[in-house]
């Protein structure tokens, strides 16, 4: 039985770029992904990217969100309790207040065609945040996990190819085992799908005007008093709040 779900699933993951552009929303870009994760946890016994799991919910890991994403999230938090929205307030707030120069730094480093210099500016600016969580981690569990966004599906599980190099997209414990796991198989081979195909699927989806930008500005930009907005802000006026 074992032997007919690694061959399934090696050709699923072999088959993701022409599923991904069979893909024609956002719930069927996120079904794939996590089939997808799916597949390669089992093709890889030795990835402890779980929901156990919430390094990538601390620190450095500060996910891009796209408009499309933020309007499923934003949905979510409002169809939460009074006191559970207060909380993201609060936690908005603090947040924006300790590290607004460094979020406004990696807002303006989204925009724009990926280069090296943009990859470099990033290792710089992304250490300050080390010691900062996700303002949606609550009590060691994603408080938004049925709407999480499409990078935070694709940790662990997923390379990220920029220009000739090509790596996984995890964690630097993860990137420790996969290394172990190589050198035991003797080979540099990886069998996992390319996250390239689908941030770009996820930027096609996108049939009205495309912002993108990390959680902790979105929730920013929501901002009403003490409550947030009690509708979602489909393009909101970065300029004026960075003020």
């Amino acid at each position: 039985m074992s032997e007919i779900f690694v061959n399934e699933y090696i050709q699923l993951v072999q088959e993701s770029p022409a599923l991904v552009e069979q893909v024609n929303t956002l719930l069927e870009l996120y079904y794939l992904l996590d089939q997808l994760n799916t597949a390669v946890r089992f093709l890889y016994p030795h990835n402890q990217c779980n929901t156990g799991c919430t390094t990538c919910c601390e620190g450095t890991s500060v996910p891009v969100v796209y408009s499309l994403e933020w309007g499923f999230i934003y949905n979510f938090i409002k169809s939460l309790d009074d006191d559970i929205q207060k909380e993201i307030v609060t936690r908005t707030k603090d947040f924006h207040s300790l590290y607004k120069h460094i979020l406004w730094q990696i807002h303006d480093n989204i925009s724009g065609i990926p280069n090296k210099e943009k990859l470099y500016k990033f290792l710089d600016i992304l250490p300050q945040l080390e010691q900062t969580v996700c303002p949606f981690l609550v009590l060691g569990k994603c408080g938004i996990y049925p709407v999480r966004p499409a990078k935070c599906r694709a940790h662990g599980c997923f390379l990220f190819q920029f220009e000739e190099t090509i790596q996984l997209h995890a964690c630097p414990a993860e990137l420790e085992r996969l290394e172990a796991y190589l050198q035991r198989q003797g080979s540099r081979k990886v069998l996992m799908p390319i996250w390239n195909f689908f941030e770009k699927k996820l930027v096609d989806l996108h049939t009205e005007d495309l912002v993108a930008t990390i959680i902790p500005i979105w929730l920013y930009a929501h901002l009403d008093g003490d409550k947030l907005t009690d509708t979602i802000i489909k393009k909101p006026d970065f300029d004026k709040l960075r003020e």
